[in-house]
Order: structure tokens, then C-alpha cells, then sequence
């Protein structure tokens, strides 16, 4: 446990993730039904939470006309126990939000029927720390 707090640290103090970047990948999503954006893997690091969805074009900009494909990113409740807004930007083919998540909604775009799924995080509890 000692080199995984180690390893946080170095990414820390550099401000930038590197190969000993230890990754959360504890998130579950919830929905009653499963959009074509549903998320395939979401994540975080000490810093920040990276929702990944299911191909980048996904979330390319539209073309002139049309609506946006991509859900809308709602947060509910950050690590730190607020729900100061957080930004967050499209890189590839996820969302890179700018704090640690631990309750969100993603609402899906019109046309979508407006589908939701609520991205939930399990907080570690101390006795899962040793």
C-alpha cells in the first residue's frame, strides 16, 4: 500500500501522470436501458475521472445542422465533498473531467429519449486501504 501512496505522490508533485499512475477503477453506471454511448470504462487518478465511451466519433464535434451525439455530463458530488461545477473536456474518445467523481448523471442527447445513466463511484473505506 505504501508504494501505490508513493506513486500518487510523484504524480503530485510533477502535475503529470506517468507509467506508475495507479488508476481507480471502481465506478458502476446505472440505467434502465443501455444507450449507444453507454460509457465502457470510467476511471480516476488522484486528480481527475476519465469517462470513456464506446468510439470517438461519438463525440466529434457536429456537422453544421445537426445536433450534438454526445450525453451531457451532470455532477452531482465530487471527492472532496462539494458539487462546485467541475469542467471537463473531450479528448479522443472520452471525457476528461477536471476533479474525482463520485455522483454524475449522463444525460443523453435529444433523440436519445433522453436516457440517463448515473455514473456511481465506491469511496474506499479504511479497512479496504489495508
Amino acid at each position: 500500500m505504501k508504494a501505490i501512496f508513493a506513486a500518487l505522490a510523484i504524480v503530485a508533485c510533477t502535475g503529470t501522470a506517468s507509467a506508475t499512475t495507479q488508476y481507480d477503477y471502481d465506478y458502476w453506471t446505472v440505467g434502465a436501458a443501455k444507450p449507444a454511448w453507454m460509457p465502457k470504462s470510467i476511471k480516476s487518478d488522484d486528480q481527475k475521472t476519465y469517462i470513456q465511451f464506446p468510439g470517438a466519433n461519438l463525440l466529434a464535434a457536429p456537422k453544421p445542422g445537426e445536433a450534438s451525439r454526445a450525453p451531457s455530463l451532470v455532477i452531482m458530488k465530487t471527492a472532496q465533498g462539494d458539487t462546485n461545477p467541475c469542467s471537463y473536456s473531450v479528448v479522443d474518445d472520452r471525457y476528461e473531467v477536471n476533479c474525482v467523481i463520485e455522483k454524475a448523471v449522463l444525460i443523453g442527447a435529444i433523440g436519445d429519449e433522453n436516457a440517463r445513466v448515473l455514473v456511481l463511484h465506491r469511496p474506499v473505506r479504511a479497512a479496504d486501504s489495508k
